[in-house]
């Protein structure tokens, strides 16, 4: 009895200490607004990525941290549109690099994760 209850002493401590050395992650994964379905950019010109920032949570460990990129068909190029920004800004201008034409990019905003937006088009560069 005695050893039962020295081992359920020492399972408890041990699984208290694991459980308070956890470190809370304080992950933000805003929505993306826009570009939206139905969106069409053209190549060389300045357009507006923004996100919802209405609910951050309480702290934000490293909100200068974050990146915009683009991806196409599913698949994310080797382009970063934007980088090393304010999280919180909501929204940020790119530049629509030059890239092939079609109906099938997205933006994937990165703070603590990968957010993916809608598809849109991009128009005004190569055809294949």
């Amino acid at each position: 009895m005695k050893l039962a209850f020295s081992t359920a002493f020492l399972v408890a401590f041990f699984a208290r200490s694991t459980a308070s050395a956890a470190v809370r992650r304080d992950i933000f994964d805003p929505p993306i607004l826009s570009p939206g379905s139905g969106t069409v950019w053209m190549v060389k010109t300045t357009q507006n990525v923004s996100w919802d920032t209405s609910n951050p949570p309480e702290p934000i460990t490293d909100r200068n941290h974050s990146s915009i990129r683009l991806t196409k068909g599913g698949r994310q190029l080797p382009l970063v549109l934007a980088d090393q920004f304010d999280i919180l800004l909501g929204s940020i201008e790119v530049e629509v690099p030059w890239v092939t034409e079609g109906d099938d990019y997205s933006i994937i905003l990165f703070g603590d994760s990968g957010n993916w937006g809608e598809t849109f088009s991009i128009k005004g560069g190569p055809t294949y």
